[in-house]
């Protein structure tokens, strides 16, 4: 599928020196930590540190190459990192060197504060073809830096244009009004053992040898700034080293620098050697809340336990320059750093371990990544997740202490079916299954699984340098092993079953592909406003603005199973009472973050195209299908099944049933790559029948063209849907062919397709 090529510009500091320059045709980045060149905005750059240069904004964010192709226009999108620059608005100024080359007026567009839309800036650059380097400055304060539904600032031009440097300055974010967290407040006793014994000197190094034997058991020093100590938990430090160790070691940041560990915004990190062999198997991250954070949960908090079942030394991504705990950065392409690909385990909660009544429980509990053909590449992943309850134990600032229910209560497993992962495409998620337990739905009681690492339990001496250290006096996790998650997934009658398959293959999110949630209104392409509540299939904003195709089986009717359409070879979710698909042909618009891979960061304005589906006889099989083929709201083509039965096909809205518990990722890969051969058969043959009555475009052409198992599966699907709706209405004069060839179309008989387009008289 041929993706639309977007142009992507880092909003930069303006102290830096030149730092982003973008010419048609190639692209180049430069940036603080060194410098990294690539071509026609295939590889995005992002810088790896979180610099907040005050009164500027940060280097952090994505570049693509090349101006795009915008109704006749061609524009340069300007994005800021969403992570990095939360909602600044007012007093914007954006500063552009570009090169006076060809003529004509560029405009700046920006999104307004208040309405989101674009705008245009009174000022414009005009350009004289004097071939010189110049300066524009564009000012206003109506400005939102960070859009959330489409591009904050662009350049727009009728002809071509050079730019050798975009620069933001903004003002930042103001803290969320209302009263800072009290739950965790910072610690002003000067005997406490949390207590720094570093001074100013950034080169001092504090070594301390607690039990006599020789060699150090806790140093302190400085490092980038924050005062870190290290414990020696597995005593095998030198007196010449300067650090800890990363296998059986703990440490402690300082990151508020009030000179106290384990305080407000601290992190705690220990490393866990469970099978000896000189790396760590287990790496535990903890985050207090910072001390301007209203509440105790999300913001800086954070409870995350990485398990590297592969042995592949990969665990958690911390940038040791600012400490930032990085779980969603990437090096390029869709390369996340954490270690979210190969075979690995992750447990998580947005709350520090000491609001948990057990820290041996988690939330996402756990999260679960396979490499089944062992190439570094993940085929499939299990995100498990239980609830809290909150308890009528207090905390000293009056929060609820929060325990979990032992039992799993909504699950997700995604697949990769075309096992396409690989460098620069390291996470392509094709599909989605989501089952919930809802209120009378059964869940998984997963409390018999103990998970021992008894390496990570803290010795004793070591337990007052931590403030809260529950989370060190425990030896295990409790959560369903790595190979036993998609068995126990499918184990319970769930609640319900949804499906989502990115049927545009522009999501390449780390998790799954985000689900499209059943909406009243599908042609919105509006986020959720409260909840799940007031939004289209794209409600999550995690989801695809557009591309799409979302089932629901809201009462797990079908157990999970699937089965394939007799008309699209399509995977289907038996059981489905509904279901929709808003087309995006040829993948322009994805707009939801990260922008990785060869998503684009357009939001969709409209729905462009609308398929939906409905069992109407609640067999558990879809039968009514209607089409909207320009998304004005009205139907085009509107399908039913049952209206095709004969005695020798009484139920032709039916298929065999297909059992993902069974079939396994392999099963379902072999699955997909089956369909994706036979749809595209299917159509060339269709093409060919077609192609001899003078039924032909350069688009049919480039439909018949096709090499990987998703371009069978993509363009199979769309040679036959567009031969459909070019040959049907032809047939309206003469009703008993159309019928014959719409049910010979819709049942999947290509045979009795082929036969009708033979009796055509052709086209001249």
């Amino acid at each position: 599928m041929n993706k639309q090529s977007t142009v992507l510009f880092a909003a930069i500091a303006l102290s830096f020196p030149i730092l982003t320059r973008a010419q048609v045709g190639a692209s180049e980045v430069s940036i603080d930590l060194g410098r990294i060149d690539h071509g026609d905005g295939i590889v995005r750059a992002r810088s790896a540190s979180d610099v907040r240069e005050q009164p500027f904004a940060v280097v952090k964010s994505e570049q693509y190459g090349t101006p795009r192709d915008l109704d006749g226009k061609k524009v340069m999108d300007l994005y800021t990192d969403p992570q990095v620059i939360r909602n600044r608005s007012n007093d914007v100024t954006i500063s552009v060197d570009y090169l006076d080359q060809g003529t004509g007026d560029v405009s700046l567009e920006y999104a307004n504060a208040d309405t989101k839309e674009l705008k245009t800036a009174s000022d414009k650059i005009t350009l004289g073809n004097s071939n010189e380097l110049k300066h524009a400055t564009f000012k206003f304060d109506d400005a939102l830096v960070t859009n959330p539904v489409g591009p904050s600032i662009r350049l727009v031009s009728a002809n071509e244009f050079l730019v050798k440097r975009i620069a933001l300055k903004a003002p930042e974010a103001k803290p969320k009004q209302g009263k800072p967290q009290q739950a965790c407040l910072p610690e002003h006793d000067p005997n406490s053992p949390r207590k720094s014994k570093l001074t100013g000197d950034k080169n001092q190094i504090i070594r301390t040898d607690l039990d006599g034997d020789g060699d150090p058991d806790i140093l302190e020093c400085w490092w980038n700034g924050k005062r870190c100590r290290w414990i020696d938990e597995n005593d095998d430090m030198k007196p010449t080293d300067v650090r800890g160790d990363m296998v059986g070691d703990s440490l402690q940041v300082d990151r508020d620098g009030d000179g106290y560990y384990d305080g407000p915004d601290d992190m705690n990190i220990k490393w866990c050697d469970d099978d000896g062999d000189g790396d760590p198997d287990v790496e535990i991250v903890t985050i207090n809340p910072s001390s301007t954070q209203t509440k105790i949960s999300s913001g800086s908090s954070h409870y995350m336990v990485f398990i590297d079942e592969d042995d592949d030394n990969v665990n958690a991504y911390i940038d040791w320059k600012t400490f930032d705990f990085a779980n969603w950065r990437t090096t390029g392409g869709a390369n996340f750093s954490p270690d979210y690909n190969g075979n690995s385990t992750f447990l998580k909660q947005h709350i520090p371990p000491w609001v948990s009544t057990d820290p041996r429980y988690n939330w996402e509990n756990p999260f679960c990544f396979y490499d089944f053909d062992n190439d570094g590449c993940s085929e499939m992943a299990i995100r498990l997740l239980d609830t809290t309850h909150d308890e009528e134990t207090k905390l000293p600032s009056g929060d609820a202490m929060r325990t979990y229910n032992k039992q799993i209560d909504e699950g997700y497993v995604t697949y990769d079916l075309d096992n396409d992962s690989q460098k620069g495409n390291e996470m392509d998620y094709d599909m989605t299954l989501r089952f919930g337990s809802t209120k009378d739905g059964e869940k998984i009681d997963y409390s018999k699984f103990h998970n021992k690492h008894p390496n990570m339990k803290a010795p004793e001496w070591a337990l007052p340098f931590f403030r809260y250290p529950d989370w060190r006096k425990i030896d295990e996790f409790i959560y369903v092993p790595h190979d036993k998650c998609y068995e126990e997934l499918f184990k319970p009658k769930w609640g319900e079953c949804w499906l989502v398959f990115d049927e545009d293959d522009d999501d390449h999110r780390w998790e799954r592909v985000e689900m499209y949630y059943p909406t009243k209104d599908p042609y919105s392409v509006s986020r959720f406003k409260s909840g799940h509540e007031g939004g289209g299939l794209d409600g999550h904003v995690q989801s695809d603005t557009l591309g799409d195709r979302g089932e629901w089986d809201l009462d797990n009717s079908g157990r999970g199973k699937l089965y394939i359409g007799r008309w699209d070879k399509k995977i289907h979710l038996y059981g489905a009472e509904n279901g929709a698909w808003s087309v995006d042909y040829g993948g322009k618009y994805w707009g939801s973050s990260p922008v990785v891979g060869d998503s684009s960061p357009l939001k969709a304005p409209k729905v462009e195209e609308l398929v939906q589906y409905k069992d109407s006889d609640n067999n558990g099989f879809f039968d009514q299908i209607t089409f909207d083929y320009d998304g004005d709201r009205k139907v085009d083509l509107a399908i039913n099944l049952l209206d095709l039965k004969t005695d020798k096909n009484p139920r032709p809205d039916e298929a065999d049933l297909i059992n993902p518990a069974d079939l396994k990722w392999q099963g379902m890969h072999e699955l997909y790559t089956k369909i994706s051969n036979d749809s595209f058969q299917d159509a060339l043959m269709m093409y060919r029948a077609a192609w001899k009555k003078g039924y032909e475009t350069k688009e049919l052409d480039d439909l018949a063209i096709a090499s990987s198992t998703a371009e069978k599966y993509d363009h199979g699907y769309w040679l036959k849907e567009k031969l459909f709706r070019m040959i049907d209405p032809d047939l309206a004069k003469n009703p008993e062919q159309q019928k014959r060839f719409r049910t010979a179309y819709w049942l999947g008989d290509m045979k009795g397709v082929v036969e009708v387009i033979g009796e055509l008289e052709g086209k001249k």
